[in-house]
């Protein structure tokens, strides 16, 4: 008797718990890296697949903040939390590395970036404003605020600098979970609209591809 084709929908758990397991159990971070990417879209929202890429995204966002990609991290970091938005490890771990970003990168920084820093500041606060550990993230959030109006006042008024590229990207990796209104909300009480124009654009040109370290 002939046996019934398996679907290969069916089959994509599976495998991709195959594939990922094994580049974690290797430390191979270049193919998890590659892996994550190729199943996240792909994958079903059920519990057991919303682990198998949290686990991913955390694992890759720790090696790769260990590397210095501290821009490539939050972007893991944040889709980790998608997977398990109540965790209050992958929230500490994605605002850390938020944090490590505007201590060690911003001496390079025109205003320009700052703004758009604090834009992304307010989307974390939406993100957060409802859930379990709004208020620690609300202390958390205040006082990296504080420290990006410390910075702003004496710089450059710059179009770009070195770090703009890295900072539209932590805007674009935190704006994900947001609706419209709420960005256009947002964008609209800090930014220009000159500056939102051209990050759009941006956005719009880059699509998701790799983040720049």
């Amino acid at each position: 008797m002939n046996q019934p084709k398996r679907s290969l929908l069916s089959d994509e758990p599976r495998v991709a718990a195959s594939h990922i397991r094994a580049h974690l159990a290797a430390g191979d971070y270049d193919r998890l890296k590659g892996s994550l990417s190729y199943w996240y879209a792909k994958l079903p929202a059920t519990a057991t697949c919303q682990r198998l890429l949290r686990d991913g995204y955390a694992a890759l966002g720790d090696d790769l903040r260990s590397k210095g990609a501290v821009v490539e991290a939050i972007h893991a970091f944040d889709r980790a939390r998608q997977m398990a938005p109540r965790s209050w490890d992958l929230i500490e771990r994605e605002l850390e590395a938020f944090q490590t970003f505007i201590s060690e990168r911003t001496s390079d920084a025109v205003s320009r970036d700052i703004k758009i820093l604090r834009a992304a500041l307010v989307g974390l606060r939406y993100t957060y404003q409802s859930g379990k550990y709004s208020r620690r993230v609300t202390e958390w959030l205040s006082d990296i605020a504080a420290t990006l109006e410390r910075i702003e006042p004496g710089l450059a008024r710059d179009d770009r600098s070195p770090i703009t590229a890295q900072v539209e990207q932590i805007f674009f990796s935190l704006y994900r979970d947001q609706t419209k209104t709420n960005v256009a909300e947002i964008l609209s009480d800090i930014l220009t609209p000159e500056i939102i124009f051209e990050i759009g654009q941006r956005e719009h040109e880059g699509g998701d591809q790799d983040l720049p370290q």
